[in-house]
């Protein structure tokens, strides 16, 4: 997940994904210019985490635009469920 480039752009409940760079509805930890090598361009799904950090997501994952959940998971597009 930490290489995905993709252009995945909704949670796997199907949330829009918020910019990485907006700061509404949620302040994001991880944004360009925290991460700037971690392509968090757009509203794409993405796994950024920092050194030190531990909790780290599954796979890919992004801040939503619902005021009422922070972040989700979001499953690859081409990638098939079991």
């Amino acid at each position: 997940g930490a290489d995905y480039r993709g252009v995945q752009r909704r949670t796997i409940s199907g949330r829009t994904c918020q910019a990485w760079d907006a700061e509404t509805p949620w302040l994001p930890k991880y944004n360009s210019t925290t991460l700037p090598d971690h392509g968090l361009e757009g509203a794409f799904c993405r796994n950024p985490y920092k050194d030190g950090d531990t909790i780290k997501a599954r796979t890919i994952w992004c801040y939503t635009t619902d005021a009422n959940q922070r972040w989700e998971e979001c499953q690859a597009l081409g990638v098939i469920l079991p």
